[in-house]
């Protein structure tokens, strides 16, 4: 596979953050895990995606490894959707493409051509085949497509001719019946048009599609379909987003039982950020958290997250979605995923006490599975490997940043040691400025060419 080199321009841009040390997370965004993704047949592998990287772990996540998004070629605004395949490789769906690992995650590569450079918005496996895997692109133009692929991720074949003109979000499919496949999105709002939010179905494993209207309302700006429900394909679940600037700032749980063409409300939540259902499809949770800042202030965590916003928490459904029960009022949730029968959880490490947990009891509490400050170190691979040169700076700006110089793992932990020490990466600061002024000022000009380069991508 060839290597991918990701020194580009958001990642020099990264180096300017390591300009201004006394501004506790100048770095990045504030540290969230944000998914939970496990091996379709090994219960020991694992990975966890988070606003600053990727954290994999290969016994069942007793400890974790870290590797960054410079190496999968991801930039630092985006929330990317993440795939462990058959043979253990990494595969990471971002507004650049689809990269695909090595099984040892140490080098990214684009595997297919046509998804190099594209934006590729989501990717979920094939329930009937451990080798299939579907990627979703949604560049806003008319040539967004759904495709393929039948070796593990290798190559990616489009299922059917481009689709619609929209911006597509998310891809689900029917566990009991692969042919029927969801997808979701919306037409931004033009002068003549307000914003126009869709479902499409196909129920030829992606040869054709059938696209059904579905209306927002009060500052809503699009529909994600989360989950489909394991015995019934025409019963599927999505949810509303709120726009952020909305006062109340909650996004509606809604079921349609008809194929995507009708909706009903079951739940409003303070920003929807998991989802899950039992295989029997009898027991349905959701959460949420509300949003995090940007970055993490100079001086400990701000004040909007002492109390826990109306509409967080956990809801749990025992009746397949028709009733809900708030069973967690305070854990700030982030993502959902059921393994081997329990239920994981993306939490907040610095509120709740862990980053992940995991609850043999329905949701009605957790264990610790996963604190930042327990991360062993990078992942083990060889000085040649692209993951040890391109994340060694990202790896010791995350160590200085979540304030884990004493009990992280070193810098350049690997298999064959390493020349690095403990050095956070520059001692500089932005002339003229305090730390903290100097690195919002370095934030808001990132954030200033990443909102450029959506536009020019979408």
């Amino acid at each position: 596979m060839a290597r991918v080199h990701t020194l580009s321009w958001l990642s020099l841009v990264g180096v300017c953050f390591a300009l201004v040390p006394s501004f506790a997370a100048a770095h990045g965004r504030f540290p969230e895990a944000q998914a939970i993704e496990s091996h379709p047949s090994d219960p020991d592998l694992l990975a966890v995606f988070t606003t600053f990287g990727a954290l994999v772990s290969r016994d069942g996540g007793a400890t974790y490894r870290y590797t960054c998004r410079e190496v999968m070629n991801v930039s630092l605004s985006e929330d990317p959707t993440h795939l462990l395949l058959s043979d253990g490789a990494l595969s990471v769906a971002s507004f650049d493409g689809l990269t695909r690992s090595d099984p040892a995650i140490c080098n990214f590569g684009y595997p297919e051509p046509e998804l190099e450079r594209v934006v590729v918005i989501d990717q979920v496996r094939d329930p009937s085949d451990p080798l299939g895997v579907y990627a979703l692109t949604s560049s806003g133009s008319a040539d967004n497509s759904l495709f393929y692929s039948s070796d593990d991720g290798f190559s990616f074949t489009a299922t059917s001719d481009p689709i619609e003109p929209e911006l597509f979000e998310k891809v689900r499919v029917s566990p009991s019946n692969p042919d029927v496949i969801y997808l979701s999105g919306a037409y931004p709002a033009t002068p003549e048009l307000p914003r126009r939010a869709f479902v499409h179905r196909t129920d030829d494993r992606g040869a054709t599609f059938t696209r059904f209207p579905f209306t927002l309302e009060n500052e809503e700006r699009n529909v994600h379909v989360l989950g489909v429900d394991p015995r019934n394909p025409m019963r599927v679940f999505m949810r509303v987003v709120r726009s952020r600037d909305f006062e109340e700032r909650q996004d509606r749980l809604v079921v349609s039982e008809d194929g995507g063409e009708t909706f009903a409300d079951l739940l409003s939540i303070t920003e929807i950020r998991g989802f899950a259902i039992s295989p029997d499809g009898e027991t349905v949770w959701v959460g949420g958290r509300g949003s995090a800042p940007d970055v993490l202030p100079d001086g400990g965590l701000p004040d909007v997250m002492d109390v826990p916003l109306a509409g967080t928490g956990l809801f749990r459904s025992d009746d397949g979605g028709e009733t809900f029960t708030r069973i967690q009022s305070e854990m700030r949730i982030g993502c959902l995923a059921l393994r081997a029968g329990e239920l994981w959880a993306c939490a907040d490490n610095f509120l709740d006490g862990f980053a992940i947990g995991r609850s043999a009891d329905g949701g009605e509490s957790f264990d610790a599975v996963l604190r930042f400050e327990e991360i062993a170190g990078q992942v083990e691979c060889t000085l040649e490997d692209d993951a040890r040169s391109a994340c060694r700076l990202p790896y010791a700006d995350a160590v200085r940043d979540l304030r884990l110089d004493s009990g992280i793992g070193p810098v350049d932990a690997g298999p064959d040691g390493g020349t690095g020490g403990d050095d956070p990466g520059c001692g500089c600061a932005v002339p003229g400025r305090s730390g903290a002024q100097g690195g919002q000022g370095v934030v808001a000009f990132v954030f200033v060419l990443i909102a450029i380069r959506r536009r020019r991508l979408r």
